[in-house]
């Protein structure tokens, strides 16, 4: 399930909103090549439709169709987004966590962080409903929280594991608009983070695990795209 994350060679010095659709397409839809073009189609259309004035007669016709198609798409996927970017934090809060643990305070045990972090997570998830609203509609739970759907979550979004945790870390640890995951001028701050939670994340291995590091299989940037990683100890944008 390993896939290369749509991001311009551009992206780390001018950053657009493309580029960051892709970085958003990429951690809701890490199973769903289709669906991570149409999220991204839909920054597209916004961004041409604000040249409609300079377009052609043939090239308005064609953007036409194009919006169109976006539309009925995007709007098929709305709702399971929504649910995805809640399972997103959930997951991105445990991995984020038990990384940061290991690596910076020497905690032994990956097992035993997860399982921390999963019950902090769900003595906090009726104030985290309620702080994002963007998310969910505060009464509906989308659902539940437990080691079970935990283990669930972190196998959906296996490959951009890294990539929630990074925007769990930037949400509580800097002043950054909590946009999913940034807004363009951050970027290449949450790209660097991202690239700290993969490599610390692949080097750490729960005890008497079967399945390996905690990240693994993470979706890839281009080769073009050269990403220093960030450091936990610094601020991050």
């Amino acid at each position: 399930m390993t896939f290369t994350i749509a991001l311009s060679r551009t992206c780390m010095h001018a950053p657009s909103a493309v580029d960051v659709a892709a970085v958003a397409a990429a951690m809701i839809w890490p199973d769903d090549e289709r669906a991570r073009a149409a999220w991204i189609r839909a920054v597209i259309v916004e961004d041409w439709g604000n040249r409609l004035d300079t377009m052609s007669a043939d090239e308005a016709r064609a953007f036409a169709r194009f919006v169109v198609e976006t539309r009925d798409r995007v709007h098929h996927l709305q709702p399971v987004a929504e649910t995805r970017m809640l399972q997103g934090v959930f997951v991105g809060d445990v991995v984020g966590f038990a990384i940061l643990r290991h690596t910076n305070d020497g905690s032994p045990s990956i097992a035993t962080e997860i399982a921390r972090a999963i019950r902090a997570f769900s003595r906090s998830e009726g104030a985290a409903r309620a702080a994002r609203p963007d998310l969910h509609d505060g009464r509906k739970r989308y659902f539940s929280v437990s080691e079970a759907s935990y283990r669930k979550a972190n196998q959906l979004f296996r490959p951009v594991l890294h990539l929630w945790a990074a925007y769990r870390y930037m949400c509580e640890n800097t002043s950054a608009p909590q946009n999913v995951p940034c807004l363009p001028e951050h970027l290449p701050s949450f790209l660097s983070i991202a690239e700290r939670f993969r490599l610390a994340g692949e080097a750490a291995t729960p005890a008497r695990s079967a399945e390996g590091p905690i990240i693994r299989g993470a979706a890839r940037l281009p080769d073009l795209v050269q990403v220093e990683p960030a450091t936990f100890t610094e601020p991050a944008a």
